[in-house]
């Protein structure tokens, strides 16, 4: 597993399934950067990769490390091959469900108090949600998951 250090941030990708065909893939890092795609089917392996090579390559900054939740589409050959090739360095065999470890949860847990789906179509209010939340706030999970995953390893992969 990569050490995370305060200046190398995780740049963490989340797919949220809707109850429409849509799905959404968020992306964002320590400084700023962020990304919301949505995908009208479901993310497989090559839809990911197009998400990659359009919203997260460009923003890749030599020595990151991408945290991605573990579906299928996340981990399969294809995809591992293909970050592989673009030399992305990959956050490896953290627990699956880990909360601790997954600053993502957060994020979307801050977006849900903005997010209002009744007023607005779902799609507009999930972005109105999503770039609502600070900065500030991406900032100091990231900076929380080196603390977050030295717990993890002192609690040998059990929950902290």
């Amino acid at each position: 597993m990569p050490k995370i250090q305060p200046q190398t941030k995780a740049l963490i990708i989340k797919t949220l399934k809707t109850k429409s065909a849509a799905e959404v893939a968020d992306i964002f890092n320590y400084g700023g950067v962020r990304e919301l795609c949505r995908v009208d089917d479901n993310i497989n392996s090559p839809k990911y990769q197009d998400i990659l090579a359009a919203h997260y390559i460009p923003n890749h900054k030599r020595g990151q490390v991408l945290q991605q939740d573990g579906t299928p589409s996340h981990t399969s050959a294809s995809t591992s091959k293909f970050l592989k090739a673009k030399k992305i360095k990959v956050l490896q065999d953290w627990p699956a469900q880990s909360p601790d470890m997954n600053i993502t949860e957060h994020v979307w847990g801050k977006m849900k108090e903005a997010w209002k789906p009744k007023t607005l179509e779902l799609w507009e209010s999930c972005k109105t949600a999503f770039f609502a939340i600070p900065d500030d706030f991406i900032n100091k999970l990231s900076e929380s998951l080196p603390r977050r995953m030295d717990a993890v390893l002192q609690a040998r992969g059990s929950h902290t």
